[in-house]
């Protein structure tokens, strides 16, 4: 994938061309050299996947737990 030119989702195939493209639906790494291989809608869509999702979470302490590591909570 030539840099800054295009990108394509390895998750669901999505294809940006070109900088400004590129940058609404993936987004960039290393100081804005590197497109990201996933689309944004994927990588939010994983994150979202692996999270706990306990509300008041008593592990991790937060209001909506988003611990993307194996959590006690789901053995309830």
């Amino acid at each position: 994938m030539p840099n800054g030119e295009y990108a394509e989702c390895p998750h669901c195939g999505k294809i940006a061309f070109g900088h400004s493209e590129i940058e609404e639906e993936f987004g960039y790494r290393y100081n804005g050299t590197v497109p990201q291989s996933w689309c944004r809608q994927c990588r939010a869509t994983e994150r979202r996947e692996k999270n706990c999702g306990y509300t008041l979470c008593q592990w991790h302490g937060e209001a909506d737990c988003s611990s993307r590591f194996d959590c006690p909570c789901k053995d309830d």
